[in-house]
C-alpha cells in the first residue's frame, strides 16, 4: 500500500469532520460490499473527489483501525455466517487509532438484509463483556455471553467517503491483516470497500464506477475470511469461491 499516494489522492477531496456527519452514520442501514486489487483504487478516486467528501479525523484522512473479534467455544458466529443464516450477529472490540477511542460494538444483520449497529465506549483492560452487551438495550443474542472468547485481532486503514448528494457513506479499507495466537497473514494488494445506505433504490456513484469497472458487489467478512486464512482446519466451504477470489487479487492475475 502506497500510503503518501493514497493520501495526495485524498487531498483533493473537499473535507468532513465527525460533528458533521449527521445521518451519514447510518447505523441502521443497507450495504453492500466489494474486493478488488489496490490499482483499481487509484484509479477510482480521482473520480469520486466530486460527489464524496473524505472523513478527516485529527488532520488524517487515513484512519487506522485496530479489532479485537470475540466468538462463543462452538464458533457459533462463525457458523451462522458461514451457513448464510439471515439472522447474525458479530461482536468486537475495536480501537480507532487515530483519536485513541475503543468501543464494543455490536452488530446484527437481519434476515431482510438490514444491519444495525451500536456500540459502547469500553476500555479492554478494564471491561467486562459480558456486562457491557447487557447494558445495550438490543435484541436478545442467541447465545450466552458469558462464553465468548477472542478469537482474531485485524488491522487496517480506512478512508471513509460521505456523498455529497445523500444519505451514503463509502468505507474502503486497505493494508489489512490478520493476527492469530503469532501468527500474521498481511493482504497488502487488497481493497475491501462497503457502501453503506439507507435503502437499496438510492443511486451510488461509487456503485455505477465499480460497475462500468467491472467490479462486481460480493459478500466479504473481515472476520471470517480471516479466520478461514489462519484457521485451515475450520470448515470454509462457502469461503472457497472469496478465498479462490482473493488469491488472484493478491497476485495480481485479475482485479
Amino acid at each position: 500500500m502506497d500510503r503518501d499516494r493514497l493520501e495526495q489522492q485524498l487531498s483533493e477531496f473537499l473535507p468532513i469532520q465527525l460533528d458533521e456527519m449527521g445521518s451519514a452514520g447510518l447505523m441502521d442501514r443497507v450495504d453492500s460490499k466489494y474486493f478488488f486489487n489496490s490499482d483499481i483504487l487509484r484509479a477510482l478516486l480521482p473520480l469520486l473527489k466530486d460527489d464524496y467528501r473524505v472523513l478527516v479525523v485529527c488532520n488524517n484522512a487515513l484512519q487506522e483501525y485496530n479489532t479485537y473479534y470475540f466468538d462463543t467455544k462452538e464458533n457459533k458466529m462463525y457458523f451462522d455466517h458461514h451457513n448464510r443464516k439471515g439472522e447474525r450477529y458479530k461482536i468486537r472490540v475495536r480501537t480507532y487509532v487515530s483519536n485513541g477511542f475503543t468501543f464494543l460494538e455490536l452488530k446484527h444483520r437481519n434476515n431482510k438484509g438490514r444491519t444495525r449497529k451500536k456500540r459502547l465506549a469500553f476500555s479492554y483492560i478494564d471491561g467486562d463483556i459480558e456486562a457491557s452487551l447487557k447494558s445495550f438495550e438490543f435484541e436478545a443474542l442467541p447465545y450466552h455471553t458469558g462464553e465468548l472468547r477472542e478469537v482474531i485481532n485485524n488491522s487496517f486503514f480506512r478512508i471513509t467517503l460521505v456523498s455529497i448528494k445523500s444519505a451514503e457513506r463509502c468505507t474502503i479499507d486497505v493494508g489489512l491483516r490478520f493476527k492469530q495466537n503469532g501468527i500474521e497473514k498481511s493482504l497488502e494488494n487488497l481493497v475491501v470497500a462497503e457502501i453503506k445506505k439507507s435503502n437499496h433504490l438510492h443511486d451510488s456513484k461509487l456503485e455505477n464506477i465499480l460497475r462500468e469497472m467491472g467490479v462486481k458487489p460480493k459478500s466479504f467478512s473481515k472476520y471470517c475470511i480471516g479466520r478461514a486464512m489462519l484457521e485451515p482446519d475450520l470448515k470454509q466451504n462457502s469461503f472457497k469461491s472469496v478465498l479462490l477470489s482473493l488469491e488472484k487479487i493478491l497476485t495480481n492475475e485479475y482485479i
